[in-house]
């Protein structure tokens, strides 16, 4: 008997023992049983015929995966681009400051960059570029570039995550909730309060389809709403 046929199975018991997803979890009695049964000139000639496939996702699809938002191409404002990584973060905090959400510090090709926003269009855009500019940062322009986006929910009993509409961000409890209690009653969707990272959301609405919540959207932006835009909340 040739040695690349033991090797074979050799290989076979090992990849069945350390893939992801198997290795994980102990080989069931039965089979190690029967395993434990048989000779290998026994197995090789009763499965050595067979081909197995096998197909393992690579690492950059476990990578995004594993990402709570998805990637897609659109827009950020981009408030500066410089070589200096002192100057980018001392930006970056005076654009926190404005309690704007969704602030990026990246760095790319050797640049950093400070990034506001996740934009599926030029236009939304605008109107976070007008408030940057307002605040004096007259240099920000509307960057392409790859942004982030909510997940859709799994189909599942219970969903992991809404999808809601964010109206006031601050890093004060007290003016949110000033907020919340103010337009309560006004809007036609629950008015409520979530604290993210280092800000106080209110949020309008709890929606499960995407679709639904960019229909609301619009309806704020109608009513004067214009920097309200979609936002995503994990449950706990």
């Amino acid at each position: 008997m040739s040695f690349p046929r033991y090797q074979y199975v050799w290989m076979f018991l090992i990849l069945g023992f350390w893939l992801p997803g198997y290795g994980q979890n102990p080989v069931p009695d039965p089979v190690m049983q029967y395993l434990k049964n048989r000779s290998f000139p026994q197995l090789i000639e009763q499965y050595g015929s067979q081909t197995i496939h096998l197909t393992l996702p690579s690492r950059r699809t476990r990578q995004l995966d594993s990402l709570p938002y998805r990637l897609q191409q659109g827009f950020r404002v981009q408030v500066i681009a410089t070589k200096f990584a002192k100057v980018a973060r001392r930006v970056f905090q005076q654009v926190q400051q404005l309690d704007v959400d969704s602030v990026y510090l990246v760095e790319e090709t050797g640049l950093y960059k400070v990034q506001v926003g996740n934009f599926t269009q030029r236009d939304s855009a605008r109107k976070i570029l007008d408030r940057l500019y307002y605040a004096g940062f007259k240099d920000a322009w509307i960057a392409p570039t790859t942004i982030h986006l909510p997940k859709p929910i799994p189909s599942s009993a219970k969903p992991i995550m809404y999808y809601a509409i964010q109206i006031f961000a601050s890093r004060h409890e007290k003016e949110a909730r000033k907020i919340q209690q103010q337009y309560a009653h006004q809007l036609n969707w629950p008015v409520w309060i979530e604290r993210m990272d280092h800000l106080w959301k209110v949020l309008v609405g709890k929606f499960t389809e995407e679709a639904t919540a960019r229909q609301v959207l619009e309806e704020l932006r109608l009513q004067g709403w214009n920097e309200a835009w979609l936002t995503q909340v994990w449950l706990n």
